[in-house]
Formats: structure tokens, C-alpha cells, sequence
């Protein structure tokens, strides 16, 4: 039976129970086409679901939108593939308040489904402990054991391929944050302090790892391999019981068998924490872990998790899910494709020669011209010669064509016309401003773009370079294409949108008060985080190398979504932007792209 054939054979099962009532079929794919030339009988669809068709007969049935099948239909039926049901799902799942049931094609009731999936997530136990708690369980303890690996430390990498040495080791640990500031409070309390682990390093490599990572006061580090004992076997909690003497031991870890019950079973107290891996799994975020294929993606969600997830205790609040309160964190979500874009720009214009010239245009532009040129330098290589190039859709329009001979001297005057080629950076475009500097300067640029939107319609005939590729305003098949926005809205420099190049060849800028809801110091702030972030990336081995990985990037960005994190209304209170001069009323722009 093909992939088709099973499933019109589940819908029209799902038909004869839903028989007496009025059905729409949300999707027009393959399948849909499928079962629906092959039904016997029809009667029960009034009609199809797409957000890019509405209107349109396709199949011999009208497209409606998703408000306007209110009233026609009491069933949906989404015909999609399991990766995307549950996005499909959370934008229609308003229309349950209508009566409307809404059904995957095997027959399953998504609000029950997706409710059950959420319940589990929600209703997890570990949710319920906090660093409060743990404090206060090791203020009863005489003696504290701490595993290192994925408890005092994490991994910058999700999952290791293979054994690390020692010196990749030094480069890939972090310290938990919350669970030093635990050691300490120990410490603080005259707590004696061991360290436990299964390991093949020594006790003095292991030493010095933690010292790396500002770790310091406890008494000794007891490793199996000095001891041919092992937490597994638990016969490494009798070393530690017979070094700490006839008191009350507690060991905190993060491995169910070893780090608990094997410690429990040698009459050791216990608290458990979740590893970023395991606190990935047990929340919806676990979809992230799917794709990972390379060491690239490993190494790029383990760089994620060490930021967002640096605390055991981070899903606790929401239960499974990330509570987003400040810049720092937000900036996790976007580094991961800024990152794939820079590599991907090192791809693009590597074999590019002096004389070729980038155009960083203002003014989303300046945080990438400032990556580019440290990259550049940091890898010495000698890549093209950038200009953060003043450039907007109002100083191009009619409205300042007085201006542009003026526009042309500033050009000329930054040695633009001197170069044999010349590619301007844009970050997501339709081409209009790049098709406007070429027709106003008269020489051929070229446009190089995390993703471009029916670039043809505007920008024919010049070569066009985008990380994602040409898409259709309806066609939002990447995260990235969706909230792009809030990254423009962070990449600005400390000024207002350029109008013009004066007649002493001096930049015109919109009045302060045109953009009164700016945040310029979050943007700033946003903007170092981001740099520092990609940094830290980018001083891995190979990461300049390595493949460059756009669909977990993405995937990476979409959890900003509502159903993995919640935003503070700080955090969304600096993406609130209003331009009168572009007749933009304030927006919050969090609200409006995060769903």
C-alpha cells in the first residue's frame, strides 16, 4: 500500500465517523488530490483550507480561509505531514471556540492529542525542584558529592561522536552556572566537598578542568579509573562513604541509574538534575534533536543549550518550557543562522579579489559588516573590502530625486565606482533598493541576502546570492522567514533611517522624535551579545570549515515560539517599533511574528 493509498484509506474511515457532518480538508498536496479523486463518495467536503489560495477552486472545491470557514464547516480535516500538524494545528485551533472539531487524516482529535502531549511535558515531576530546593536538601547534609560531567559542567556539544581528549575537552566544557553557585553554598556552609566521577581522565586532569572553569575548594576529585570502581557498578559510592566517614552523604547528578538509584542502593542521599540533553527531551523542545545528523548540528545545539539551558533548573518555571527575560537569551535563538550566514558569505565571496567591493547597507547591515570584518581578520582572509553603505527605500524613492546627484558624489566619493565589481548585502529583500542603486549609479551590483522574496519582480538581471533562496511571501518554509523582523530590528545602529546625502555630501537622518519607541541601548546590547556569542562559536576547531547547517540553525530560532518559551514583557517591550515617517504606527513585533 503507498503513502497515498493508506491514506485515503484512514480518511474515509474517518468519514464514516464523521458521518452527518460538514468537512474541510485543510492542505492541497499530492495526498489531498489523491484521496479526493478517489473517494466514493464527496458529499460530506464543502470545501478546502489554504493561506495561499484563498478564493481559488482547486479540486473541483473553493479555497476558504481560516475565519471564513466559520459557519460552513463543524470538521477540519489537516492533510500535512506530522513535522508541521502541530504549527498547522496552533493556527487554526482558534476555531474550536466555533464548534469546529479539528482532526489529523488517521482520525486523531489534535485537541486531544496535543493536549494529552502537553499534559505529559507539564505534569513532569522534575519541574517541581528548583535551586531553592536543592539548596536547602544539601543544608542537611554533612557531606556533598557532585558528578561533573553534564552536572558541574556541560558541554558546549549535545551529544560527543566519540571520546574527547583533554584539550578538546578544555575548549568544549562550561561551567552550570547554577550548580557552582551550589558547590559554593556548600562551601560557605563548612560542607566537606567530593567530586564523583566514571571517567578516563586522571584526578589531575580532571583537576585542572575544573579549574579552567572557576571551580576550587573541594577536598578531592575521586575518578573510577583511579580506582577500578565505578558509579555504574555503585561501587564507587563506597570509596566516597569510606572518605567521608560516618555521616550523611548527598550526591547530586544527572544520570538516573548511576548518579540515583545506584547511589541510593549504597545508602547515599540523592538529588537529581537534568542534563541539557535530557531537559531537551523531556519538553516539546525534544523536535530539535531529530535532525541531527552531523557533528556540525551536535555542535551548534550544544552551543544553544549551554546558553539557554545552562540551568538545570531553566524549564522549571514552565513547566518544559524557556522562560525568556532578557536580551542575553533572545540573542541565543538568532546566533545560530547569523552564524550559518557568515560562513556562507566566506563561501560565497572567498575567491572574490581586490577588486570587489561589499555594501553592508544601511542600516541593518552594521551588526553583519561588524562580524564580517572581525571574521576577516580573526582568519586572516583577505576576504573583499567592506563599506557600511547609507542606504533606504526613502533616500531611493522619488521623494529625494533632487538628491541624487548628491547621492552619486558619496558613492563616488567612497571609491564605489572604482571597483569591477561590487555586491551589496541586504538581509531579507524583494531587491527594490539594490535594483534603485543600480539604476541610479549605472553600474551592475550584485545582492547577496540571507533569503530573497520574488527577487525577479524587481532585481531581473543581476546575480543574486541568498543563504535561504527566493521564496513567496505565502511560502514561509524556513522559521527565519517568519521572524527575520525582530533581527532587523536589532541590527540597527545608533541612528535614525538616512533620507539623503545633503549638498555638502553630508548624510541626512530622520528626526529622533520620527522613531520614539527605539531601545538603543537593548539593540546595543543585543548586538554584543550577539557578536560575543558568535565569537565564542566561531574559536571552535573547524567551525569555519564545517558544513554549513541552515536547517538546524532554523529549527534552533524556531523555538522562540510560544509553545516552547514565553517572552517577558521586557524582552517584547524592545521590539516595539513606530516610524511615522513610514506611516508604522507602534508595533509590537514580538507579538505579531512569535507564535
Amino acid at each position: 500500500m503507498t503513502e497515498s493509498q493508506m491514506i485515503l484509506f484512514k480518511f474515509t474511515h474517518l468519514l464514516d465517523r464523521l458521518s452527518g457532518q460538514h468537512v474541510a480538508v485543510y492542505g492541497l498536496g499530492g495526498h489531498t488530490e489523491y484521496a479526493l479523486s478517489h473517494l466514493a463518495d464527496k458529499s460530506a467536503i464543502v470545501g478546502l483550507m489554504d493561506a495561499k489560495r484563498v478564493g481559488e477552486t482547486v479540486f473541483g472545491l473553493r479555497v476558504y480561509g481560516v475565519d471564513e470557514i466559520v459557519g460552513i464547516a463543524n470538521a477540519i480535516v489537516i492533510v500535512a505531514r506530522d513535522a508541521v500538524m502541530r504549527l498547522i494545528y496552533d493556527r487554526i485551533k482558534h476555531l474550536e471556540q466555533n464548534g469546529i472539531t479539528i482532526f489529523n487524516v488517521v482520525g486523531d482529535n489534535l485537541a486531544e492529542k496535543f493536549k494529552a502531549a502537553d499534559k505529559e511535558y507539564e505534569d513532569n515531576p522534575y519541574w517541581d525542584s528548583s535551586l531553592e530546593q536543592l539548596k536547602a536538601t544539601v543544608a542537611t547534609h554533612d557531606v556533598i558529592s557532585f558528578d561533573i560531567f553534564d552536572t558541574l559542567l556541560m558541554r558546549r556539544i549535545i551529544r560527543p561522536h566519540e571520546e574527547l581528549g583533554f584539550e578538546t575537552e578544555k575548549l568544549l566544557n562550561v561551567p552550570r552556572r547554577d550548580m557552582v553557585e551550589c558547590m559554593d553554598y556548600a562551601l560557605s556552609l563548612g560542607k566537606r566537598v567530593f567530586i564523583l566521577s566514571d571517567m578516563y581522565f586522571s584526578s589531575q586532569q580532571l583537576g585542572e578542568l575544573l579549574t579552567l572553569n572557576g571551580i576550587s575548594g573541594y577536598e578531592e576529585v575521586i575518578v573510577s579509573c583511579e580506582y577500578n570502581q565505578t558509579k555504574e557498578s555503585g561501587e564507587l559510592y563506597e570509596i566516597l562513604k569510606s572518605k567521608a566517614g560516618s555521616v550523611s552523604i548527598l550526591h547530586i547528578g544527572d544520570n538516573l541509574q548511576a548518579d540515583v538509584k545506584n547511589a541510593k542502593a549504597h545508602g547515599v542521599d540523592t538529588f537529581f538534575v537534568m542534563s541539557a540533553y535530557d531537559m531537551l527531551l523531556n519538553s516539546p523542545m525534544y523536535e530539535l534533536l531529530k535532525d541531527v545528523l552531523t557533528v556540525g548540528d551536535s555542535r551548534m545545539i550544544g552551543e544553544f543549550a549551554a546558553n539557554v539551558l545552562n540551568s538545570p533548573f531553566a524549564l522549571c518555571a514552565e513547566r518544559g518550557r524557556v522562560s525568556i527575560n532578557d536580551i542575553r537569551t533572545v540573542t541565543s535563538y538568532f546566533a545560530p543562522i547569523v552564524g550559518e550566514f557568515l560562513r556562507y558569505l566566506v563561501r560565497e565571496l572567498k575567491d572574490y579579489g581586490d577588486d570587489t567591493l561589499v555594501l553592508f547597507l544601511a542600516r541593518d547591515g552594521w551588526i553583519i559588516k561588524r562580524l564580517y570584518d572581525w571574521m576577516n581578520a580573526e582568519f586572516s582572509l583577505n576576504m573583499p573590502k567592506s563599506i557600511y553603505f547609507l542606504a533606504s527605500r526613502i533616500a531611493v524613492s522619488d521623494k529625494y530625486a533632487d538628491y541624487r546627484g548628491n547621492y552619486c558624489k558619496y558613492a563616488k566619493k567612497l571609491g564605489v565606482f572604482a571597483y569591477e565589481r561590487v555586491i551589496a548585502y541586504d538581509l531579507a529583500t524583494k531587491g527594490t533598493t539594490v535594483a534603485k542603486l543600480t539604476e541610479n549609479f549605472g553600474i551592475p551590483i550584485e545582492l547577496i541576502c540571507f533569503a530573497s522574496f520574488n527577487i525577479n519582480d524587481k532585481f531581473s538581471g543581476g546575480m543574486t546570492h541568498s543563504l535561504l533562496g527566493d521564496f513567496s511571501y505565502y511560502d514561509l518554509s524556513y522559521n527565519f522567514l517568519r521572524l527575520y523582523e525582530l533581527l532587523e530590528i536589532m541590527s540597527f545602529p545608533h541612528k535614525t533611517q538616512f533620507l539623503c546625502i545633503d549638498n555638502n555630501l553630508n548624510a541626512v537622518y530622520a528626526p529622533q522624535e520620527s522613531e520614539n519607541g527605539r531601545e538603543w541601548d537593548t539593540i546595543e546590547l543585543f548586538q554584543n551579545c550577539l557578536c560575543e556569542s558568535i565569537k565564542c562559536s566561531a574559536r571552535m576547531p573547524d567551525w569555519l570549515n564545517r558544513n554549513i547547517c541552515v536547517k538546524t540553525a532554523d529549527n534552533i530560532l524556531g523555538l522562540i515560539g510560544t509553545r516552547y518559551a514565553t517572552a517577558g514583557e521586557a524582552v517584547k517591550s524592545a521590539f516595539v517599533f513606530d516610524s511615522p515617517l513610514e506611516s508604522v504606527m507602534p508595533t509590537a513585533w514580538w507579538d505579531r511574528l512569535v507564535m
